[in-house]
């Protein structure tokens, strides 16, 4: 199932969004509204017919000062000192804000980002995921798994916490992660790193949550994930505890660009504009109620094209195609995602070949780290793949 992630300006958008698109839902966020705003627009939200809701606590950075998360009442008289910090009242609050207030069958329990392992953040972890199965009989409930480039790359440290992960007594997992050197797309050792964690853990029977994501991400079903959530502006389609902290800011709002079901890249209007007038329109698409006029038209150029049309377009291809992952059995789309991203590398090399310029938002440098993660995963864990 596809899944907003909520980011900047989303609030009049996500009534829309899932109204018209079934089986969709939404992760609110204390980073982007205060209480008392998510809860004004909340009840609309939550009578949309066949939509999942979860709510991100937001504990990735203890000691934010960021108003809007201080703001949630789980952060009253909060003073986290990891010596004193109260790990049991506190996820106590968060579970209750969610079930008693926002009245929510989905529970995301707090989790801290780290980056090294250490005993301190385990006990945490455990302990958060053990008070959270004394709810369980009611709700549906997911421990949050952030982490860090350098501790996923750690073999020893990484499989040390997959391990803890998959005998969590939870319900399912919220992972979200850093990606190295914070590249808005991931390398083929990270991605296969990522898909071989997520398997082990979709093993265990839990469901996966893989949040802030963007289209790269759709690799991961391969594994066995669940629910994809991706947001409009980049810093919600790849994690940054830091925009949990002061220092969060709406930088990555500026520029419009067409997203591509085809290719996979993102585009300037004006290099769609020129790739037409060269006869290569066929390459792109496909063609949707979103993207219709600006695809069939002459000249794209001439097509008004904002960033709420760009978003729309975004989000309606990342739901097409999460939804049609979602009716293959799940032992069976490593192999469907294998062409899925086949047929984006042909149509990238047939644009390569007449020269179009795929810009810095391109996926065609991409394509064949993502490809190659994919194949040697198919190839080292086929014995484990069938059995999901």
């Amino acid at each position: 199932m596809f899944l907003l992630q909520q980011g900047w300006g989303m609030l009049t958008f996500i009534n829309n969004f899932l109204s018209n698109h079934s089986n969709s839902g939404i992760i609110l966020s204390p980073r982007i509204c205060e209480r008392s705003q998510l809860e004004r627009y909340y009840p609309n939200i939550s009578e949309i017919p066949n939509s999942e809701i979860f709510f991100d606590p937001h504990f990735y950075e203890p000691r934010t000062d960021l108003p809007r998360i201080l703001s949630y009442p789980y952060f009253n008289n909060f003073n986290f000192q990891t010596t004193t910090f109260n790990h049991s009242d506190f996820c106590n609050q968060v579970i209750e804000y969610q079930a008693n207030v926002l009245n929510l069958h989905n529970i995301i329990l707090p989790g801290r980002y780290t980056n090294s392992l250490s005993e301190s953040w385990l006990d945490m972890q455990r302990t958060f995921a053990e008070l959270g199965n004394n709810y369980r009989s009611l709700h549906e409930i997911y421990s949050t798994l952030a982490i860090g480039p350098d501790l996923i790359l750690n073999p020893d440290h990484f499989n040390t916490i997959i391990d803890e992960v998959i005998n969590y007594p939870v319900d399912g997992i919220y992972l979200v992660f850093e990606h190295p050197s914070h590249d808005f797309l991931l390398s083929e050792e990270f991605i296969y790193v990522i898909l071989d964690a997520i398997l082990s853990i979709s093993l265990s029977k839990k469901k996966i949550i893989l949040g802030y994501s963007n289209h790269q991400s759709i690799i991961f079903y391969a594994s066995g994930i669940d629910y994809l959530a991706s947001g409009n502006y980049r810093n919600v389609r790849a994690f940054d505890h830091l925009n949990s902290t002061d220092r969060d800011n709406d930088n990555l709002r500026k520029g419009v660009w067409y997203f591509d079901g085809n290719t996979f890249g993102e585009y300037k209007i004006p290099a769609l504009g020129l790739a037409f007038r060269r006869n290569l329109r066929n390459h792109f698409g496909p063609i949707t109620n979103y993207n219709s006029t600006l695809l069939s038209s002459n000249n794209p150029t001439t097509i008004p094209w904002r960033e709420p049309d760009a978003f729309s377009n975004y989000f309606d291809l990342l739901n097409h195609y999460c939804s049609e992952i979602n009716n293959i059995i799940k032992n069976q789309r490593a192999n469907y995602l294998l062409n899925f991203f086949n047929s984006r590398r042909d149509t990238n090399q047939a644009l390569s070949n007449a020269n179009f310029n795929f810009g810095d938002r391109g996926f065609n440098n991409h394509i064949e780290g993502t490809i190659a993660a994919l194949e040697a995963f198919i190839r080292d864990r086929s014995s484990d793949i069938i059995n999901l």
